[in-house]
């Protein structure tokens, strides 16, 4: 169903803006739904509950652990209030109270939920970078390990390398020179 459906609903309940931002008007009103406003109601769920059919895939693949799970609690409490208003049970201003404290609460357990996200991803780069690092000082421990023992071997090659010594006679004297 298109937006302009739901017109009637607007003065009523937060459709498309946050229920947090309600007119004082909405958050006061003491009617309850008409036998238009239950068949737009039921419409309404309808379509939000085709909204988050539509997104289940993505937030299967890309939101983060525990998301999915607060995000379909949020929906429960919201099918839940819907229910209450469709059914008598409450009038439209106890039900924008109510959206507005759940949206509350949700936000709280959402920004909980990007917190331990954003922590569990600084430690995963906080090991990482270890691991960089414990990579780097290996590599070079290795690095010098393999330049000690070249320069050891150029020692045992300069000490064994062939040596040449040249002696000249001059009288009864007689001087060598080794290299």
């Amino acid at each position: 169903m298109g937006d302009k459906h739901f017109e009637p609903l607007r003065t009523r309940i937060a459709i498309n803006q946050r229920p947090e931002t309600l007119s004082l008007e909405m958050m006061a009103d003491k009617s309850r739904p008409t036998k238009e406003e239950l068949q737009l109601l039921s419409d309404y769920k309808a379509d939000r509950d085709e909204c988050v059919v539509r997104g289940e895939s993505f937030r299967a693949n890309f939101a983060p652990p525990g998301y999915v799970a607060q995000f379909n609690a949020n929906i429960a409490r919201v099918n839940e209030l819907l229910a209450r208003l469709y059914a008598g049970e409450m009038n439209y201003g106890e039900f924008n109270r109510a959206r507005a404290g759940n949206v509350a609460d949700n936000q709280s357990k959402m920004a909980e939920i990007d917190r331990r996200e954003r922590e569990a991803n600084a430690a995963r780069e906080a090991d990482a970078q270890a691991q960089r690092s414990m990579a780097v000082r290996d590599a070079l421990q290795t690095m010098q390990t393999q330049q000690l023992i070249q320069q050891q071997q150029m020692q045992i090659n300069r000490a064994n390398m062939p040596r040449n010594t040249n002696c000249q006679r001059l009288g009864n004297q007689v001087n060598c020179t080794t290299y």
